[in-house]
């Protein structure tokens, strides 16, 4: 019977092994003791809990995380909103990602993979050069930095504060919201640079 301490050290070996062997190193939602040992973390959930007693979210994992490792959103081909999808990477730090293939994706019908339901790469081309882009534009001075600060301004409006001092604004409502002399659209978001 494997512990849960001996399934931790096990995949520490695997991944400083792996880490001598191969220029970069993942995982997919990776348990903390992962972090020191990998490049990457996939299928990080930008979802909150559905419980009631929560009113808020707060993304602790990211804010914990950010400037340690890079981490990828689940895939935005996977959900059920990819613009609301785009808008939380941004405000949460994280990078887009995408499941593709070859071919369509009826014929893994009866598979394993029978969940995936839009993988068709040429359907994603324009949509994948548009979130990399956005994202790429947006976050690309942030990348290395640690989150100093994430709030509620107000309802559907958040703010997610670097280092140094750039601020992601987004706003998730339906209203026009003002921020540092900016208008932020309704389904939209803003970068406000430190001033000086």
């Amino acid at each position: 019977k494997v512990q849960r301490a001996q399934s931790r050290n096990h995949s520490r070996e695997l991944l400083q092994y792996a880490g001598e062997r191969f220029s970069l190193v993942g995982v997919e939602t990776g348990n903390a003791y992962t972090l020191g040992l990998v490049d990457f973390v996939t299928d990080v959930s930008l979802d909150t809990t559905r419980d009631i007693v929560i009113d808020e979210a707060i993304p602790f994992w990211q804010i914990a995380v950010h400037g340690l490792v890079t981490y990828y959103a689940d895939p935005v081909n996977t959900v059920a909103n990819p613009e609301r999808q785009l808008l939380r990477s941004l405000e949460y730090g994280a990078l887009p990602s995408f499941i593709l293939t070859a071919e369509p994706s009826w014929k893994l019908r009866y598979t394993q993979s029978s969940h995936l339901y839009s993988t068709l790469y040429t359907d994603w081309l324009a949509e994948i050069a548009r979130c990399y882009q956005t994202i790429n534009q947006s976050l690309a001075g942030v990348h290395g930095q640690f989150i100093v600060d994430h709030r509620r301004l107000a309802d559907n409006v958040y703010a997610t504060t670097y280092e140094d001092g750039t601020t992601v604004v987004v706003n998730y409502g339906r209203r026009l919201y003002w921020y540092a002399g900016h208008f932020v659209e309704p389904n939209s978001f803003i970068i406000v640079a430190q001033e000086g």
